[in-house]
């Protein structure tokens, strides 16, 4: 398996204290949106965040680590990767890509007879149909992870989850845990 070294020690420490780190600057350094060294920094916490999942999901697979390391370096993946997604709407633009794709695709495979009875109105309102049936189940959800994005992103909250993440990161460095410790 090509990901394999990220099970093992220390990288799973390392990248916990990594992501740490970078929790802690996105608590503390973030003042604007607008300025562009924030968006670079959101986009990098968000691949960080992404590492951090995916060493969480290797981890967890192939054990070695205590429940406490898991849970928290899960934790501060989740946060990583829902503060820059607090901003974004791609439930329009998704629904909008699958209705016009189902509709292209309707048009291009579907025999004469058929496409003849559907064209214009027909496709339109498939597309519509589509679109409607898509985004509203996606807005629901983006709204859930808006929502969970704003509570996790707090700056407060954000901290402490630094805090106990980068904590736990140099305990496992070590050979230990926050849960060994409790």
């Amino acid at each position: 398996m090509a990901l394999e070294f990220l099970t093992q020690h220390p990288v799973p420490s390392i990248v916990l204290i990594m992501c740490a780190i970078a929790l802690m600057l996105l608590a503390f350094l973030r003042r604007e949106d607008t300025m562009i060294a924030d968006k670079v920094f959101l986009i990098i916490a968000f691949f960080f965040g992404i590492l951090a999942l995916v060493v969480v999901g290797l981890t967890f697979l192939n054990g070695g680590y205590g429940t406490a390391f898991l849970v928290i370096f899960l934790i501060t993946g989740f946060v990583l990767v829902l503060k820059p997604l607090e901003n974004l709407t791609w439930s329009l633009i998704l629904a909008l890509a699958v209705a016009g794709l189902v509709v292209y695709l309707l048009y291009k495979f579907l025999p004469e007879p058929i496409l003849s009875w559907l064209v214009p109105w027909g496709l339109v309102i498939i597309f519509f149909v589509i679109f409607l049936v898509v985004f509203f189940p996606l807005r629901a959800l983006e709204f859930v992870l808006d929502f969970l994005a704003k509570i996790i992103g707090w700056r407060p909250v954000a901290f402490i989850v630094s805090i106990l993440a980068f904590i736990e990161g140099v305990l496992s460095f070590f050979g230990s845990s926050i849960g060994n410790i409790l």
